[in-house]
């Protein structure tokens, strides 16, 4: 296809919500530059041909950063404009100011490929990959890396010079800063648009939570915000998909993903390799990590040979497929290459294709990133939870009321009760009920934490409704949901039926069960706000959703002086812990209190890998079968938990539990259980302290757990996860 029906293929779209347009494609020159920077990259008299070439094709839209090549491959861009005489009112010309240094986290959201980021544009060329701030110190370069009001200023201004231009169209972030107050970031990225050094603002690779944090202060204190978040997306690594691409879309910010083909790998068969394949260990890691990943890319091949289309078309349609994406940013070593990805704006692939492509993915780590709360309500540091008491017709698995016998052993320690109106449609709130009055449970000691949102049946054995046709076909017309209509009908009749069932005035907190999408966050906040000014609960919380959606809800009670969560009921165990990537730190961010259910991953943890199954809930339970998905792994870990436990005279239970009281951030873990003995063995596992639902207190209260697992411990149970779905939202 010649230059000129290239060039009438192209097509512009804004980016995200702005003004400004740019190409279908964009053109990355992370490989112009030097080669002693690395071997692979395309040096300046070839550069300029590329993106002579690129610009002919109808791409306007360049991507480049200040530590690529250490500046020059923003000094080759800029000659290239000058040479070709590229008109700089059409142009999109992005660039980044430096990434500040990593840092390594233990969990299934990092990979240790973050060391390999750069921190500094180094003054030669083989200074790259500095690996923290004190050795950058030592060799000069104070204050010239992070996200400081002081070094944004100074690198856009040496861009500009390498760029010879007055201005670039958008100045990203190339990664977030753990070291920089996001006020100071935020506040330095507006007064740069202010003083014309930049038209707009974007950001590269974060955490949804941080973008959010970011995005947030920026609108709530009138500063410009980002129209733009280049990620880390393509067939082979999805998992952008699970927070921060609805967040885009929440906040109507532009997609423009790097690294559409995998640093190539889905751009050729999985057996063969190029030299840049051999030499970046981000390509290695990326692509050739997974079974899943040969399959895909296998699928690729099939798909390009039946329509007589390259490979690289296939990966980069897929891309273009998605409504979520912007633009996305295609890197080129030869020209070759280049006529025949730029064809990829012709593919359409059908929903059979992209089906076909979609399905061998797997969840993985996160590849691309570096790295009850505050409340005065004190908790104990094990809370029972009492799904387990009910009655038989909603399940054969329940305990009746011999579930008050196991509330007042409870009190060995345990003084924190949490159950929900759905729980066997209601009774486990009256067996609660009935314990507190039976036993007289002191009310101004006890917390009891409920729940709204599903429907409470009219009989036991209707159960799990989900879709709301089904619910109103059943004559639930607003029992159901977070609305403020449903809130008049629901969330607050819900609360009255909630308290005549437990024969209480007040809930200490009452928990939105799940995230309601039909409904308005103004809604539902307003709505939870009413119902603690109205006595009938003293706190709210929230349980099993997505960090964006938590971040969403938290910002907007805050920022109009509304109640604001104080805790989080998430799923979180050995055997479970997706939460690490951005609930933790969302959390963490506002001071909220974690309190995980199921820390025992519905009793697997409890009892040796040739007992998997073997009760009469794990065989029934829908939820058990989920961790079916990755048992392989989770034999592995079951298998370190039998072994501490043996070795250190305790159960499995203990050191499960253990383990989770380990977690920075984690307030109380909720157990369930249907034997009282298990009960008791739990409780063991804790002295009997109450503290503060949130991550502060817990360093006070650390030397109060029974069972202390060393680090080489921990490390030992924590080394055999592998990344996986999302289990327990909506």
């Amino acid at each position: 296809m010649s230059a000129e029906e290239n060039k009438k293929n192209m097509t512009y779209v804004r980016l995200g919500n702005s003004g400004l347009k740019v190409s279908r494609l964009i053109l990355g020159l992370m490989s112009y530059g030097t080669k002693g920077w690395a071997p692979w990259v395309v040096e300046k008299e070839e550069a300029i041909k590329h993106i002579k070439t690129a610009y002919d094709a109808g791409i306007q839209t360049f991507d480049t950063a200040n530590v690529y090549s250490n500046g020059e491959s923003e000094r080759i861009l800029g000659e290239a404009i000058r040479q070709l005489k590229l008109p700089r009112d059409e142009i999109v010309v992005m660039t980044k100011v430096c990434t500040p240094f990593p840092r390594l986290l233990n969990s299934p959201g990092s990979t240790g490929l973050s060391q390999q980021l750069w921190g500094v544009v180094g003054r030669t060329p083989g200074e790259s990959y500095m690996r923290d701030p004190a050795a950058a110190d030592a060799y000069g370069y104070v204050n010239q890396y992070g996200l400081g009001r002081k070094h944004i200023f100074e690198s856009i201004k040496h861009s500009l010079e390498r760029l010879q231009l007055e201005y670039v169209d958008v100045l990203q972030c190339h990664r977030f800063d753990y070291d920089t107050p996001i006020e100071e970031t935020m506040q330095a990225l507006h007064d740069v648009v202010k003083a014309g050094y930049a038209r707009y603002i974007g950001m590269s690779s974060c955490h949804a939570y941080q973008f959010h944090a970011m995005q947030n202060y920026a609108i709530n204190n009138k500063l410009t915000p980002f129209i733009s978040m280049q990620n880390h997306y393509n067939l082979l690594y999805r998992e952008e998909e699970r927070e921060m691409v609805p967040t885009l879309k929440m906040f109507g910010v532009g997609m423009i993903p790097w690294s559409p083909l995998s640093r190539g790998a889905l751009a050729r068969p999985f057996s063969e390799s190029t030299l840049r394949s051999q030499g970046d260990p981000m390509a290695a890691l990326m692509n050739k990590t997974r079974e899943s990943n040969k399959e895909i890319i296998t699928r690729v091949e099939q798909i390009a040979k039946a329509r007589n289309v390259s490979m690289a078309q296939v990966g980069l349609a897929w891309v273009l497929s998605k409504d979520h994406t912007s633009a996305p940013i295609i890197g080129i070593t030869n020209l070759e290459n280049f006529q025949d990805t730029i064809g990829a704006l012709q593919v359409k692939l059908t929903e059979e294709e992209i089906k076909q492509l979609e399905e061998p993915y797997g969840p993985r780590g996160i590849v691309g990133h570096i790295r009850l709360g505050n409340s005065g309500l004190k908790v104990s540091r094990i809370i029972l939870g009492l799904m387990s008491y009910g009655s038989k017709e909603w399940d054969e698995w329940l305990l009746g009321e011999e579930g008050i016998r196991h509330i007042k052993r409870a009190q060995l320690g345990i003084q924190t009760f949490d159950t929900a109106n759905i729980y066997s449609n209601g009774e486990s709130e009256r067996i609660l009920g009935k314990a507190i009055k039976q036993l007289n449970l002191p009310r101004d000691e006890i917390v009891v934490i409920t729940k709204v949102y599903g429907v409470v049946a009219r009989t036991p054995a209707e159960r799990y409704m989900t879709r709301m046709a089904e619910v109103e076909a059943r004559g639930y017309v607003n029992q159901s949901g977070l609305s403020r209509k449903i809130g008049s009908c629901h969330i607050f009749e819900s609360i009255k039926h909630s308290l005549e069932r437990l024969q209480l005035e007040y809930v200490d907190v009452l928990q939105c069960h799940r995230f309601d999408y039909n409904t308005p966050i103004e809604e539902t906040m307003q709505a939870l706000h009413d119902v603690v000014k109205a006595g009938y609960a003293r706190y709210i919380g929230m349980s099993s959703c997505y960090a964006y959606q938590f971040h969403a809800m938290q910002n907007y009670a805050i920022n109009n002086k509304l109640t604001p969560f104080i805790s989080m009921q998430n799923h979180y165990s050995l055997l479970y812990r997706e939460e690490e990537r951005e609930m933790v730190p969302t959390l963490k961010m506002f001071g909220v209190g974690m309190i995980p259910r199921s820390a025992l991953a519905r009793g697997i943890l409890t009892r040796p890998v040739s007992q998997y199954k073997t009760t009469a809930r794990s065989q029934n339970d829908p939820w058990a079968k989920n961790y079916d998905k990755t048992k392989e792994a989770n034999d592995k870990i079951v298998s370190s938990v039998e072994a501490i436990a043996k070795s250190k005279g305790i159960s499995m239970a203990q050191v499960a539990i253990a383990w989770c009281l380990s977690k920075d951030g984690m307030a109380a873990p909720i157990i369930g259980t249907t034997k009282l003995e298990n009960l008791e063995d739990i409780i063991g596992s804790c002295v009997p302290l109450v503290v503060h639902p949130g991550y502060v207190d817990i360093w006070l209260w650390a030397d109060g757990i029974h069972v202390k697992l060393t680090e080489d411990e921990i490390e030992r149970l924590g080394e055999p996860y592998i990344p996986q779905g999302i289990v327990g939202h909506a």
